[in-house]
């Protein structure tokens, strides 16, 4: 599976990274643009509900710029810069480090004027997002008609408090979604297929009753699909045994523990 998944996207073309991005909010990025372009596809209004974007803007009170952040954009560049800002601030509600991009709205003063140094220094960012986010609703069109539903970003589980508040990127319906932002040929990766799988183990419960998996390579406009049945045999009995495993072997993490809103579904 992983040798035939790498060998489909070392043949695919990819969009090349803008000299002196920030690649890790790149990334954060696109997974909220993905998030974003879902909720208006599929008309979820609530789609950034509990998303940890908003738990971080919460936590610095500038509320202002999530709900900035989450409204539509009237270019690909305004868009970028708005998912650029929802990626530090879950940043920010992840490990308590304030990311530069959001300084200036630190100031107290509840105005969006930014400087023209500000956007220099970041235009290789926006414009290296901004190309990425174009090329979304494309990439996404090849699996769109086996996806619906409701998007719940950053799902978590009752399992996830042993496991520091382990939450996935989307959840949409029934479809877990990963999104991978790199300009590796061969980025797919037994570790990257283990983590997707685990969290469709932690779900015990069958909350969010996944039942597909997609990994989205936003370089590589690039969608893969897989029905849950086609990778485990029993997935009830598998995740009794995960469960087993967990609860044997780790303890609850107090800071899950004490914020445990942030990782169970409301």
């Amino acid at each position: 599976m992983i040798a035939n998944h790498n060998q489909l996207l070392e043949n695919q073309e990819i969009i090349r990274p803008v000299d002196g991005v920030d690649f890790p909010l790149v990334g954060n990025a696109i997974a909220k643009a993905l998030a974003k372009y879902l909720g208006n596809i599929y008309e979820d209004q609530t789609w950034f509900t509990n998303c940890l974007a908003q738990v971080g803007a919460k936590a610095l009170k500038i509320e202002y710029a999530f709900d900035y952040s989450i409204t539509s954009s009237n270019s690909l560049e305004e868009e970028a810069l708005k998912c650029m800002l929802l990626g530090a601030l879950e940043n920010y509600a992840r490990s308590r480090n304030i990311h530069e991009i959001i300084q200036p709205f630190l100031q107290g003063e509840k105005s969006l004027q930014l400087e023209p140094e500000y956007f220099k220094k970041w235009l290789p960012t926006i414009q290296d997002t901004s190309q990425i986010i174009g090329i979304v609703p494309r990439t996404w069109q090849t699996v769109a008609n086996q996806v619906s539903g409701n998007i719940t970003c950053n799902a978590s589980y009752p399992l996830s408090q042993y496991l520091g508040g382990a939450d996935c990127q989307i959840i949409a319906g029934n479809t877990l979604i990963d999104v991978r932002t790199t300009a590796k040929k061969r980025p797919f990766s037994l570790e990257n297929f283990y983590q997707q799988i685990s969290y469709v183990l932690l779900d015990s419960n069958d909350t969010y009753s996944i039942n597909q998996l997609v990994w989205f390579y936003s370089r590589q406009q690039s969608v893969f699909f897989y029905p849950t049945d086609k990778i485990f045999r029993d997935l009830q009995a598998t995740r009794e045994e995960f469960k087993k495993m967990i609860l044997d072997n780790y303890h609850i993490n107090r800071l899950a523990e004490q914020n445990k809103c942030l990782y169970l579904p409301q």
